[in-house]
């Protein structure tokens, strides 16, 4: 669980700095919430995925939640393939 919390520390940095020129601080601040949340929340989804698409053939396609290393091990977890 302290995985999550650092990475949910660092989410809403890297969610709001490609909007840095395009959107205001209340915007910016929605954005990294937004961001901060879903990389805290990612792994939580495991098990439910896990009970709804058990025994399908399944793909981790994005490392967008959390980095690549978080997409590794939630692949390994779910015994499937990292793209």
């Amino acid at each position: 669980m302290r995985a999550c919390a650092v990475a949910a520390l660092a989410c809403p940095l890297l969610a709001a700095t490609p909007a840095a020129g395009f959107v205001n601080p209340g915007g910016a601040l929605v954005i990294g919430l937004a961001g901060g949340v879903v990389c805290y929340v990612g792994p939580v989804f495991v098990p439910d995925i896990e009970k709804r698409f058990n025994g399908q053939e399944l793909v981790m396609v994005s490392p967008d939640v959390g980095g690549v290393l978080r997409a590794r091990a939630i692949a390994k977890r779910l015994d499937c393939d990292l793209a």
